[in-house]
Parts: C-alpha cells; structure tokens; sequence
C-alpha cells in the first residue's frame, strides 16, 4: 500500500502528472509502489468535479500504461541474454519458460490479471520480454490491457464523484478499499488453482 496521496498528487500536477507516474509504474520495475489503481480512482473523481475531461483521463492513461508496457517489454528483451548466461538466483529459466506458456496459452486472461494486480502489472510484460513473447503478440496484448485497465477504474470514480453526495468525506476510504481488491486480486493469483 502506498503512502503517497493520489488527489494531492493529481491536483499539483494535472493528467501530466498521472501520464507520468502511470508509465514509471508499468515500465520501470523500481516504481512498482506507485499508487496505480488508487490514482484511476481519484483521476475519474476528480474528472467529476470538472478538473478535466473523463474521456481525456482514460485516454491519457491507456497511452501511458501501453507505452510503459513496450518499455518494461523491451527492457527484458535487452537483458534477456544475460538472465540465459547467468541468470538470477530468483529467477530460474523453467520459470521464464513457463511465463511465456502462459502468456501464449492465456494471453487475454493474463493481460487481464496484470493489469489489475499490483506489481504483477510491473513485473510481466518485463517478464514477457525476457521470455521471447512475439513482439505482435504482445503488442495486441498491451494495447488490450492497457484500455482495459484504463475504462473501468476512471469511470468507477467518476460515478461516485458525480452521483454521490459529499463523497469527499470518504473518497479516502474508498479508495483504501480499491486498494484492498487489487491486492486480494493479488494474493488469489498467486495461490494455484485446483485443477479441472
């Protein structure tokens, strides 16, 4: 859970400011802690009050986060090389192997998850990288996830901004429960399925 404040952090800096700190998250591992679905949240209740478009948030975001996506992307696609010779300690090649499985068996449920699991948004397209995922593959995937990530969450908080009365004495809370549902997204993927 983050620290940062998301209505102060939008209010200071605009859709600049959430384009921003949106591409970090998705493209740059060490930004994993940015406050993601908790800022989504806040841009589409403050798009409510008529701070900017709700139309321009969403689009703004999706640009952001499939353009952070090709980064994270092609950054594994760099190292790549260097996890085959010697690889991390905590990341074995059977594991990159079975990411890009997935990827190819699942890719629509997985762009899915990862962009509405915090860190795994981070982590997988860097992890699709590594693992060899087509480019056009992945291409379809990103731009599929980063609309789907980007619609739903601002206009969530667009509604409860416009239609429900002095929201703002518990938009904090809210969103501490937006939070809270990425993170059980979270811990129910990392727990294995039972088998069909």
């Amino acid at each position: 859970m983050s620290i940062i404040d998301p209505i102060a952090l939008i209010t200071s800096g605009g859709l600049i400011m959430i384009a921003t700190i949106v591409f970090l998250e998705i493209g740059f591992l060490p930004f994993f802690i940015f406050p993601g679905d908790s800022l989504l949240f806040a841009g589409g209740y403050l798009s409510a009050e008529g701070y900017f478009s709700i139309w321009a948030l969403i689009l703004i975001v999706a640009i952001a986060t499939i353009l952070g996506g090709f980064v994270a992307y092609f950054t594994g696609k760099k190292i790549s090389f260097r996890f085959s010779e010697k690889p991390p300690r905590f990341i074995k090649p059977s594991y990159i192997e079975r990411t890009n499985k997935f990827y190819e068996k699942y890719g629509p449920r997985a762009i899915l998850l990862m962009r509405f699991v915090p860190v795994v948004r981070t982590i997988a397209p860097l992890l699709a990288g590594v693992g060899g995922m087509r480019l056009g593959t992945f291409t379809k995937y990103n731009i599929m996830g980063g609309f789907l990530w980007a619609i739903p969450i601002p206009l969530l908080g667009f509604f409860f901004g416009r239609y429900v009365p002095n929201l703002d004495h518990y938009v904090s809370m809210i969103m501490l429960i937006v939070i809270g549902v990425s993170i059980l997204f979270m811990i129910w993927s990392v727990f294995p399925k039972p088998s069909k």
